[in-house]
């Protein structure tokens, strides 16, 4: 297992040496470039199960990420792009209805 991680922790070194910002893997295959998807979903789930959340999945993560960006004030068009999401079909999901104040926006129509 140690010469394994060994290997790994080569991959990711010489990758961000040589990478560009953004461009290297939190999983790299053990040779380096692209990790194996299955691979990746098998030990982040093993990952979850012993840290005690069996019931969290990757969706979990990304509606989490999502959310705390919300929280945060982010631009929702900038959430949208980060999140990889369509403005013409996501827009509804970053507006939260309980701050919509629909007495102002008839206000503005009298």
């Amino acid at each position: 297992m140690r010469c394994s991680r060994a290997r790994q922790r080569g991959a990711l070194d010489a990758q961000l040496q040589g990478a560009s910002p953004g461009a290297a893997f939190v999983f790299p295959a053990q040779r380096g470039g692209s990790p194996d998807q299955t691979a990746v979903r098998k030990a982040v789930r093993r990952k979850l199960d012993r840290a005690g959340f069996p019931w969290v999945t990757f969706h979990t993560l990304r509606r989490t990420v999502e959310r705390q960006l919300m929280d945060a004030g982010v631009d929702p068009r900038v959430i949208m792009s980060v999140m990889g999401h369509d403005p013409a079909t996501s827009w509804a999901s970053y507006v939260d209805s309980k701050s919509v104040d629909v007495d102002v926006a008839a206000s503005v129509l009298k």
